[in-house]
């Protein structure tokens, strides 16, 4: 189980006090949970999180190598000399799962084309998530 718990992570909001906790997803019996790592005795624990929140860690980091998970909402950092021709809104991509992986949707655009993320998510900063921030959208 442990290769399993570092190769695939999740998120996930709480039930119980509507924090956000990061583990393997399970649905069972008991509902939907994420299975973690205690961070005092590294010994496995469960929380139950709402379904609708979850959302999978894409393998990749932003310019500030904080973990980009689906869901996310991400500003583009435009080069200085184009900031006053790009209204802020315009930079934001959402992470979406499409048919064969995840990509990033830009908002507020004509330009419909999701942009696949790998290797060029340095130039991305998580500004807030769908859950916590859907009025960025």
């Amino acid at each position: 189980m442990e290769g399993i718990l570092e190769s695939i992570e999740f998120r996930g909001k709480q039930k119980d006090n509507g924090s956000w906790i990061y583990g393997f997803y399970i649905v069972d019996e008991k509902g939907a949970s994420i299975l973690y790592r205690h961070p005092l005795d590294g010994s496995l624990d469960r929380k139950e999180v709402y379904p609708e929140t979850v959302n999978q860690y894409i393998r990749s980091k932003d310019k500030n190598n904080k973990k980009i998970y689906q869901g996310d909402i991400l500003k583009y950092d435009i080069h200085p000399s184009l900031k006053d021709k790009v209204g802020d809104d315009e930079l934001l991509h959402q992470v979406v799962w499409a048919e064969h992986g995840f990509y990033l949707w830009r908002w507020r655009s004509e330009d419909m084309n999701p942009i696949n993320p790998s290797g060029i998510t340095e130039s991305f900063e998580i500004v807030g998530n769908i859950h916590d921030n859907p009025e960025l959208l």
